[in-house]
């Protein structure tokens, strides 16, 4: 039996029951292996394989500035937002379920509802995105997929210091410097060639080159 662990639950005894009778556990991000066996460490082999890449083909073809900056997710999520200031000059995008409406202070934004045949799409009619997380347990073991997802559509992105953005920053060679501290100073410093490196390394996590790793360990 494989435990695949997708978010931070294993503080729920079920989930610890699930841990302890696993042959194998997996996860996504290096640092929820780091958590987790802080917390809980039997012995058993425990993997990181990445989440693939989600993205339909769709590539930023104009960039033409518009001031336009694109967030997904879960409604809900949309309330991460209210922890940060965005400068006047830009427009919020919401790309997300109706229920945003009730989690994200601002209303005077743009929205585009959540579908897996348009969201790259709206997404690539953005000028940049963003993606805040708050630096607390659950969310720091998150994953990166969304910041992926824009780079394979040429989206270039902004973040806060998540474990895994670092990390996927790094690798693909353009540093730390879309990462942000002051959301309310957020400018676009984004190049070509940035642009380039960070969807060829988006790339290398398509699903046939993730699939890799599981037939592995399988």
């Amino acid at each position: 039996m494989i435990y695949d662990i997708d978010d931070y639950y294993w503080d729920n005894p079920q989930f610890m029951k699930m841990i302890d009778e696993a042959d194998l556990i997996t996860c996504d991000t290096e640092k929820k292996k780091e958590m987790l066996l802080t917390k809980w460490n039997s012995g058993k082999e425990m993997v990181v394989i990445p989440d693939s890449l989600d993205w339909d083909g769709t590539t930023k073809e104009n960039y033409e500035h518009k001031g336009i900056i694109g967030w997904t997710g879960y409604g809900n999520n949309s309330q991460y937002l209210n922890a940060i200031d965005i400068p006047k000059e830009f427009n919020l995008r919401i790309i997300s379920t109706t229920d945003w409406w009730d989690y994200y202070k601002d209303k005077h934004i743009q929205s585009r509802p959540w579908s897996l045949t348009m969201v790259d799409k709206y997404l690539a009619e953005c000028d940049l995105g963003i993606y805040y997380l708050p630096e607390r347990e659950f969310e720091l073991c998150k994953g990166e997929h969304k910041l992926l997802k824009n780079w394979a559509i040429g989206l270039p992105t902004y973040t806060s210091r998540m474990p895994a953005y670092v990390k996927a920053m790094k690798e693909a060679g353009v540093g730390e410097k879309y990462l942000v501290d002051d959301w309310s100073k957020l400018k676009d410093i984004s190049s070509e060639e940035d642009i380039k490196k960070c969807r060829e390394y988006a790339i290398k996590f398509k699903a046939e080159n993730i699939a890799k790793l599981w037939k592995k360990i399988l």
